[in-house]
């Protein structure tokens, strides 16, 4: 069932997310939405003011509970990152540890600097020894830790904040909907402002998975 689920949602996800034709999916649910605006007020399907209020209620709770939940993830990705890159940089200070012996003038006050100077240092002008070796595949593992490290900072930066301003722009929108619920009712809009909502509910969903298994995926040595 768990393997049936998850298929689902990887073709699922490649059309909200992915590059899998997106253009044409999208084109697609904006012709079924229309359709479902026609048929709704053409045979007047009336959605009960009391299941509208709890659909969009209830939208904007989950939606509030996700991006705090996301939030919490974030810090806690950001704390784990730092404290590997604090411990790195703390052992180029020590002069009797492994990691400043192996690589002469490693010291560095930020961990840009320190990938510049491993660079320098597993270079060609490097003294012998580092280049090759244990020693240089050591040198080399660290540096190619701090920039999956430094990937994953900048990617959970922009990812974190355009999901927020999304997400929040979705929770405005169900908010909306709320107030105008009996003018919604009114008109027979309930079935396409609902098809609306779960819509871009579930590309706010997607959304979120997708962040969380690129960030897991590239996490690097943390």
């Amino acid at each position: 069932m768990e393997e049936v689920a998850y298929n689902i949602y990887e073709k699922a996800g490649s059309y909200f997310t992915g590059t899998c034709r997106r253009i044409v999916f999208y084109t697609i649910s904006i012709i079924l939405f229309s359709l479902v605006l026609f048929f709704s007020f053409f045979y007047k399907i009336v959605i009960s003011v009391d299941s509208l209020y709890w659909i969009f209620s209830s939208i904007v709770q989950s939606l509030v509970a996700l991006v705090s939940l996301f939030g919490v993830l974030a810090i806690f990705k950001y704390q784990t990152i730092f404290l590997y890159e604090e411990r790195i940089l703390n052992k180029l200070q020590e002069h009797s540890s492994p990691l400043a012996m192996l690589g002469g003038g490693l010291n560095a006050i930020n961990v840009s600097e320190l990938i510049k100077n491993i660079e320098a240092v597993i270079g060609k002008d490097a003294r012998p020894g580092i280049n090759d070796g244990v020693n240089g595949n050591k040198l080399r593992k660290v540096q190619s830790d701090l920039k999956s490290n430094e990937w994953s900072r900048k990617y959970l930066y922009e990812f974190v904040i355009k999901f927020a301003v999304y997400t929040f722009i979705v929770v405005i929108l169900n908010l909306l909907f709320l107030v105008l619920t009996p003018y919604i009712v009114r008109f027979y809009l309930g079935l396409p402002v609902v098809f609306l909502s779960i819509f871009l509910t579930s590309y706010a969903l997607f959304l979120a998975i997708k962040i969380i298994a690129e960030t897991l995926n590239n996490n690097g040595n943390v």
